[in-house]
């Protein structure tokens, strides 16, 4: 994260701003004694949004990207949102040579993935668990095996919402402010107040739209089996993207120094003041409810 802010940003200032606003995101509780792997899945998001960043750059091809998503793939599956982003960086990659090199940026994105892949399953089989548990009863989907959000009718337990329920509604948008309370907000004043500047997009904003849009759709969709509070886990790495995004459209809307850093250090510290408290309050001992 601090070599990204580094290299990304144009000023110095700029940098310390990308970097708070990623490092107060709610989602940093993963890192705080956090016992599952989403912790690692954010990890390695981070680093491929960090390569996608240099390969843009033209510092290095899309290999180096493809196998560090590859690796993240092949920690939880949830992170197939963030292919899409993938293939658009191979797209523009392969645009951007003198001689337009799709085959070459094909085999650079696909290969990583049939290698992680096939690492995975032998190490399924290997360990007594294999593919058969995959589609038995480790199944995507959970306890009801459904994937997705009900669209007009909730018919087993796991299920606790229709999808354009207010319940589901209120769900995504708790969950949304809890591991980013200031992004989309800040986002959507951005828009609405700085339209003519945040509009003119550049190729890694628009990997960065990609990125933060399939993981919010899939954030949308997706059926948690325990709701989207106590699953909060799942979907907190959206906010790394997210956080991303506000940061680049920042630079673009507040291109004069003394405002930008005004409003960075606003959203900053607000932003901190929520994340402290969240994890000093995840230290306290605490029970479940009896009934």
């Amino acid at each position: 994260l601090t070599r990204f802010a580094i290299e990304s940003a144009p000023r110095g200032y700029q940098g310390g701003i990308t970097f708070a606003l990623v490092a107060t995101l709610g989602t940093m509780q993963l890192f705080f004694g956090y016992v599952e792997n989403y912790t690692l899945i954010t990890l390695g998001m981070m680093v491929y949004l960090w390569l996608a960043w240099r390969c843009l750059a033209g510092r290095l091809t899309p290999l180096w990207p493809a196998i560090v998503l590859a690796i993240t793939h092949g920690l939880h599956p949830s992170t197939i949102v963030l292919a899409p982003s993938l293939v658009y960086l191979g797209w523009v990659w392969a645009r951007q040579a003198e001689r337009r090199r799709y085959g070459s940026a094909l085999w650079r994105i696909v290969l990583p993935m049939l290698l992680v892949a096939g690492g995975v399953i032998l190490l399924m089989e290997a360990g007594g668990h294999g593919l058969n548990y995959l589609f038995g009863e480790d199944r995507p989907g959970g306890g009801d095996g459904r994937w997705f959000v009900p669209l007009f009718e909730t018919t087993t337990r796991w299920e606790h919402y229709t999808m354009f329920s207010w319940g589901h509604l209120v769900d995504i948008l708790n969950e949304q402010l809890l591991t980013a309370p200031v992004v989309l907000p800040a986002l959507a004043l951005l828009a609405a107040m700085a339209w003519t500047r945040v509009r003119e997009t550049s190729h890694w904003t628009r990997l960065l739209l990609l990125a933060s849009g399939c993981y919010l759709l899939f954030t949308w969709t997706w059926n948690p089996d325990y709701g989207g509070q106590r699953d909060w886990d799942l979907f907190a790495p959206a906010a790394v993207p997210l956080a991303l995004l506000l940061a680049d459209r920042l630079m673009a809307a507040l291109p004069e120094a003394e405002a930008y850093v005004q409003v960075g250090i606003g959203l900053v510290a607000a932003q901190a003041f929520h994340t402290i408290a969240w994890i000093y309050q995840n230290t306290q001992p605490w029970s479940w409810p009896q009934g």
